[in-house]
């Protein structure tokens, strides 16, 4: 059982790490009404080895809490509801991907 909840610790850890990091490094100095290319969310994700030293160590992390902390029922119910924001946005922003690939073949 705390191998599922080092999952869903490690998720909850990565997906608001990334919404953060990406908050502040792009949409916090952007003027208004401004467009990102969907390339700049590859470069500051998944082709950035900080990125990726984050995603080892928050797994880790979360893996070690899980294993030696139980925490309470609520806790892990708190985490499985608020991973629906993170998850929902990723599942978004690959589907507006998709469809602009896809016109962008038309």
């Amino acid at each position: 059982m705390w191998i599922l909840k080092g999952f869903l610790l490690a998720l909850w850890l990565v997906g608001f790490g990334t919404l953060l990091t990406l908050y502040l490094a792009i949409y916090r100095t952007l003027p208004p009404n401004t467009a990102v290319s969907t390339s700049v969310f590859g470069l500051y994700t998944v082709y950035s080895g900080a990125w990726w030293l984050g995603v080892i160590a928050c797994v880790a992390v979360s893996f070690a809490v899980s294993n030696v902390w139980t925490g309470p029922r609520s806790l892990w119910l708190f985490l499985a509801v608020t991973d629906v924001i993170p998850v929902g946005l990723l599942a978004l922003f690959l589907t507006l991907v998709a469809k602009l690939h896809a016109a962008a073949k038309l």
